[in-house]
């Protein structure tokens, strides 16, 4: 072996070859990243109903040889005011002003996990989309990253909202005990109301009105999203509060 080397080094061609795979070999396992991300890259809500919160997943993989603490960090590249996003990970969940998660995750080599991260969009009945990059590194170091970018609410209906805000409205808004449903379509067939799960707690017919009364006085406190069909589908989407 040593032979060998030496007849290399004897010859200059052979020598800046060598030189070359060494260099090669070192740069490889430098940049080589320790860590798989797989997921989708859309996210939707159920009935792509964007008064209900949206959700992804995705599977953390540790592809080297070493166990690392890994942490996840949320870059906001496309979003829309008045919309939230927030997300999941290392046992903790964090707001929508949190970027990197102050805790992480200890993956082995070879270790799987596809049940910690969550990513999380609320866009309170705005039909507009969210794009979020996460991206999840060793907690020594930060550069050897792998990052997903998820669009949240990419497939959503064009039925939604298609009445303008000035024509369908709540009032009074907040309120307590009573409020009013105004609109002005005409031949609307039933306004349904939502809680913040999207579970119905009112589902009112409507028979040639444009103003629905409604007694709230039996509902909690919190924030409630109101849907106006016609012809079996959502026209306008309004979002009622609660005190």
């Amino acid at each position: 072996m040593i032979r060998f080397f030496i007849y290399l080094l004897k010859h200059n061609f052979m020598k800046k070859l060598l030189i070359l795979v060494l260099i090669s070999s070192f740069y490889f396992n430098v940049n080589a990243q320790s860590l798989s991300v797989t997921g989708s890259e859309f996210a939707n809500p159920l009935g792509n109903d964007p008064c209900l919160q949206t959700s992804a997943s995705l599977t953390v993989r540790n592809i080297s040889s070493t166990t690392h603490d890994v942490l996840c960090e949320k870059i906001i590249i496309d979003t829309a005011a008045g919309t939230e996003n927030f997300f999941c990970w290392g046992a903790n969940c964090y707001g929508s002003e949190t970027y990197i998660s102050t805790d992480h995750n200890t993956l082995d080599p070879g270790e799987v996990d596809n049940v910690d991260f969550g990513g999380y969009y609320d866009a309170y009945c705005n039909p507009s989309t969210a794009t979020v990059q996460y991206c999840f590194y060793p907690d020594t170091d930060p550069t050897d990253r792998t990052c997903v970018t998820i669009t949240y609410n990419a497939m959503l209906s064009n039925s939604v909202s298609v009445i303008s805000d000035n024509q369908t409205y709540f009032y009074p808004n907040p309120s307590s005990t009573t409020t009013r449903f105004i609109f002005s379509e005409k031949n609307c067939s039933n306004l349904i109301v939502l809680d913040n799960l999207g579970k119905t707690v009112k589902n009112i017919n409507i028979y040639n009105q444009q103003t629905i009364n409604m007694d709230i006085s039996d509902l909690h406190h919190g924030i409630y999203f109101a849907q106006l069909f016609k012809n079996n589908r959502i026209i306008s989407t309004k979002k009622l509060i609660i005190q």
